[in-house]
Parts: structure tokens; C-alpha cells; sequence
């Protein structure tokens, strides 16, 4: 398919996308410190959670600014992410700590404004050296409770693309495990093609850096709604009638996980009819037909007629013995 066509596609796509997931609810922020945030929390969870998440952080009432985020502890960040249905909560309140920290010891000041005025290279020397901070002061912050000596990551590794890609300075759509997954899925690129020829090839259906990043926060939306690594929920993924992945599993019969679900909760579910016939066969209409019941009825017979002989044979005996002594 020619670039011209892929690129007509792409935008018929996003349209849906963005009916589906509405844009005012993904990360669209006028600084970039902001914008990370709010992508941070965004990325592993429901972009309406988030967006009420990122709110409270910047709440006067809760913190005001940055810096208050970045002296409080993890148990008052927490506090404000855990109502707010964030997933693992503690774990991000120590990332976003660790974050504006080295943002701190690197900048001197609560912000990353001054990436703008750096080339790319140098920019990502700032973003790596946060990054290195970052992990030091949470390691810091914890060593001597729980033995840590590294951390893996503060920052997700395609952060700084990211970054750079807010800014203008790096035109390509940021590289995550979604963005991936789902581009390939729906071939918007050469599948047989290397990484670097992948990102071109996605690059060049979009005409802003802009529209890269708006791309990109709808593939990860449509990534961690429906077009999971394993078992996607194909039948209920607005672009399935454009998707040959969908298409190709449903001509080899694969089930869809939405599918699955569905089916095994009919299963453990009787119908109305079968529960009644079920109920039926458990209670007899005839307790007399019962054998066991009848059992009953004749053993409690024979127990009275008894009863009643010993009484009368007793009545016999005391009367016989009263004319015997008049």
C-alpha cells in the first residue's frame, strides 16, 4: 500500500480513536515538566483516573507546586493517587518523587524549560544525568530499610524520545511496547523492516510532531484497552474491520479473549428453564411417591398399633387383679 493511502487510513483511524478516547483526557500540557507527569501516571492507567490524578497533584489544597511534590513524602503523595483508582500508587509516588528530584539537583530549579534551548544530544545528556539522580535519591531514600542497591529504571526508556518529541527537537512517533505492538498489528509500517526503517515508515504518515505524540497517547489507549499482548479483545476494538490481525485470527479460528469471557460466563450461568428443571427433580410434586417418606408413615404406624397393644394389654391385667383382691 502506497504512503498516500496508508496516510488516508491513518487519520480515518485516529478519527475514531478520538471518539472513542476523547483527546481532552490524554496529556496535553503547556510545560513539559507538566506534560511528563501527567504522562507518567497516564501511561499504565485509565486516562480519566489520571487526568483527576494529575489534577490533585497540582491542587493548592494538596501541594500548589512541584517543588511541594518533591519534599513531601511517598505516603502524602500516595494519599492523593490512591482515591483517585491509580494503579500500584506507592510505586509511581516514588517515581514522580525520584523524577522531580533529579530534576531539582540537575536544573537548580523546578523545571525543564531549559531543554528547549539544547540540541538533541545535549538534551538527552540533561535528561540521562535526571535520570542517574533520580535513581540515586531513591535509592537513598530506601537502602538502609530494604537492602536496594539499584534500581532498573525511573523513567521509561523511551522518555527521552518523548521528551524530545514535545519539543520539536526529535521528529519521531515515541517507541513504547504498545506503540509497536498495535502499529504492527494494523501494518502501518513494513513488518519485515528493521526498527529504524519502522519508525521512518510511521513517521511519514503524520505531518507535524505534534500528531506524532497524539498518535502515539491513542496506540497506547487502544493498546491497554483492547489490543493487549495476549488474548486482545478484537470484537470489541473500534478498528477491527480494518484489521488483518483480527481478520487473520478469526479465518484460523482463534478465539477473542471478550469472546472467551462471555462463553465460559454462559456456562456457569443455567438458563432460567434448566434451573427450574433442576428444582423440579430436586422436589417431587407427590411427597407420597417419595420412598423414603413412605418408609416413615409405615414405621410410625407400627410404633402406634404397639403403643396401643401394651396400653390395652396393661388395662386387661389391672382389672383382673382388682376382682381378685374384692
Amino acid at each position: 500500500m502506497a504512503i498516500r493511502e496508508k496516510a488516508k487510513k491513518l487519520t480515518k483511524w485516529i478519527t475514531i480513536l478520538e471518539d472513542k478516547f476523547p483527546p481532552n483526557n490524554l496529556p496535553n500540557e503547556d510545560k513539559l515538566l507538566d506534560q511528563f507527569i501527567h504522562y507518567l501516571i497516564f501511561y499504565a492507567n485509565n486516562a480519566t483516573n489520571a487526568k483527576k490524578a494529575f489534577k490533585a497533584l497540582k491542587n493548592e489544597n494538596e501541594f500548589g507546586d512541584w517543588n511541594e511534590v518533591r519534599v513531601a513524602t511517598i505516603n502524602e503523595i500516595d494519599h492523593v493517587l490512591d482515591p483517585k483508582r491509580i494503579e500500584h500508587s506507592a510505586w509511581l509516588a516514588r517515581i514522580i518523587r525520584g523524577f522531580l528530584e533529579g530534576v531539582w539537583q540537575v536544573n537548580n530549579v523546578m523545571s525543564l524549560a531549559g531543554l528547549t534551548e539544547e540540541k538533541v544530544t545535549k538534551a538527552k545528556e540533561v535528561l540521562n544525568l535526571i535520570e542517574t539522580k533520580a535513581k540515586a535519591a531513591m535509592i537513598g531514600e530506601h537502602e538502609e530499610r530494604r537492602g536496594e542497591t539499584e534500581i532498573a529504571s525511573v523513567i521509561p526508556p523511551w522518555a527521552p524520545n518523548y521528551l524530545l518529541t514535545y519539543l520539536g527537537l526529535d521528529s519521531n512517533v515515541p517507541w513504547d511496547p504498545h506503540t509497536s505492538r498495535v502499529a504492527e498489528r494494523l501494518k502501518m509500517f513494513d513488518t519485515s523492516a528493521n526498527l529504524v526503517r519502522r519508525k521512518k515508515q510511521l513517521r511519514a504518515l503524520v505531518k507535524t510532531d505534534r500528531e506524532a505524540l497524539q498518535l502515539h497517547h491513542l496506540l497506547i489507549e487502544l493498546g491497554k484497552k483492547f489490543c493487549h499482548d495476549k488474548a486482545p479483545k478484537c470484537l470489541k476494538c473500534p478498528l477491527k474491520d480494518d484489521c488483518d490481525y483480527f481478520k487473520k485470527d478469526k479465518k484460523n479460528g482463534k478465539k477473542d479473549a471478550s469472546a472467551t469471557k462471555a462463553s465460559t460466563t454462559a456456562k456457569k450461568t443455567p438458563s432460567t428453564k434448566a434451573k427450574k428443571s433442576t428444582k423440579a427433580k430436586a422436589a417431587p410434586s407427590n411427597p407420597k411417591s417419595t420412598p423414603s417418606t413412605r418408609t416413615k408413615a409405615v414405621s410410625k404406624a407400627k410404633s402406634g398399633a404397639t403403643t396401643r397393644s401394651t396400653k390395652a394389654k396393661a388395662t386387661k391385667e389391672s382389672a383382673e387383679s382388682a376382682k381378685k383382691d374384692a
